[in-house]
């Protein structure tokens, strides 16, 4: 997994100048069907794309660089999660969530994900995904050091180490529950809330999966899971406070 990069903003001066680091972006070197939906959610986030809005095949195409087709395949699979629907014979429509949809969508994914995390945490020592936790650690790092002009790169942070979580554990449905989650949250966070409450979930979020990776680091299963189950709660009230 590559890591995500970050950008100090406007107001670090020269504190986290890096040569290796780069712009954080969805834009990672990918398969076809993780890039669409990396631009599509650069889309949705970026042109703040509200409910109702009717969405183009043929203009997706275009602005993605990609076949009608592509674009079609990924919007039919994205339909699963009731965020868009397709009106018949004509375009597609960005619905949103409902509250009860979002509620039980964020159980599914609280399962999955403590099971995978009880998973990772036994892990042998020799294994890449040791390595891979400590470059989120210095990420979330980074990232909370100029966290005040810089909250909106949060996002790719966050998709970043519950996907290392998930693919480390093998599981098979996470990742599908993962971006569907991503999606979800993320739409909200960039749409619904203002700066302030923007950045306050951003640390909130950064110290959480920070103690959850000192925890992993530590062989504290019971702790990294505690830990995990307190995040997500978390998680799940800031986004049914939006959308109840």
């Amino acid at each position: 997994m590559q890591p995500v990069r970050l950008r100090p903003g406007p107001a670090t001066g020269n504190r986290l100048e890096r040569p290796e680091r780069a712009t954080i972006t969805w834009n990672q070197t990918r398969p076809t069907g993780e890039e669409i939906e990396s631009n599509f959610m650069n889309w949705i986030l970026h042109e703040r794309v509200l409910p109702g809005t009717k969405i183009s095949e043929a203009e997706l195409a275009r602005r993605f660089g990609v076949s009608a087709s592509t674009v079609r395949e990924f919007l039919i699979r994205l339909s699963r999660f009731g965020f868009i629907r397709k009106e018949p014979h004509r375009h597609w429509v960005l619905d949103g969530f409902s509250p009860d949809y979002a509620s039980e969508l964020l159980e599914f994914r609280r399962v999955f994900e403590l099971r995978a995390l009880a998973r990772v945490a036994d892990l042998p020592a020799d294994s890449p995904f040791w390595s891979e936790l400590e470059a989120s650690k210095q990420q979330h790092q980074d990232l909370s050091e100029i966290l005040e002009n810089n909250f909106l790169q949060m996002p790719a942070v966050d998709v970043q180490f519950h996907s290392l979580l998930g693919k480390a554990s093998g599981s098979r449905l996470l990742p599908a529950l993962g971006d569907a989650v991503s999606l979800i949250f993320h739409y909200h966070y960039h749409h619904f809330w203002d700066e302030e409450s923007r950045y306050r979930r951003a640390r909130s979020a950064i110290a959480d999966h920070l103690k959850i990776i000192d925890a992993l680091q530590q062989s504290d299963r019971e702790l990294a899971l505690t830990l995990m189950d307190v995040h997500l709660n978390n998680a799940r009230k800031a986004l049914e406070d939006t959308i109840s």
